[in-house]
């Protein structure tokens, strides 16, 4: 039987999880520019920008979820924000999205959060139904964005 452990990422996971994350960004119809030294960068960080938590199985990592705060001036409160989850195709639904969406939850209230907010393409049924059955209740909203030019390089302390 095959030992699931749900744990923060770390330096020697990045080249499986930079692999996790680009099928993510694929699979979500998008492209991943994240490279090596830059994942590497934020797992290392003293102070990262996002916690990445992995699905260790018997050392081959199957999934990660990745979340980020902020703050919501409306509320007065710092809340959670759930950038990824992902589990790779061979292992869905074995429950591992499920773990992985708990462990985040359960980090977000170590936070100090008062919630947590995710988003998923309208056209994933499955990780819709997924998220109604873990209790997730859906907000319509439209969601914008714009690129901007600049300098990509990040330093994190």
């Amino acid at each position: 039987m095959t030992k699931i452990r749900i744990r923060q990422a770390q330096r020697q996971d990045c080249e499986a999880l930079l692999l996790l994350i680009r099928e993510h960004a694929e699979f979500e119809r998008s492209n991943a520019t994240i490279d090596m030294g830059e994942l590497s960068r934020i797992i290392s960080a003293l102070m990262p920008p996002v916690q990445i938590f992995v699905a260790d199985c018997d050392g081959d990592l199957a999934g990660f979820a990745a979340m980020t705060t902020d703050y919501a001036l409306w509320r007065g409160h710092q809340w959670a924000h759930l950038d990824c989850l992902y589990v790779s195709a061979e292992r869905r639904s074995s429950g591992i999205g499920s773990l992985l969406f708990h462990h985040a939850v359960a980090a977000s209230g170590n936070l100090g959060a008062d919630r947590l907010e995710w988003q998923t393409p309208d056209w994933n049924e499955r990780a819709i139904k997924f998220y109604l059955s873990e209790g997730g209740v859906a907000s319509k909203k439209m969601r914008f964005m714009m690129e901007l030019n600049g300098n990509r390089e990040r330093t994190f302390s």
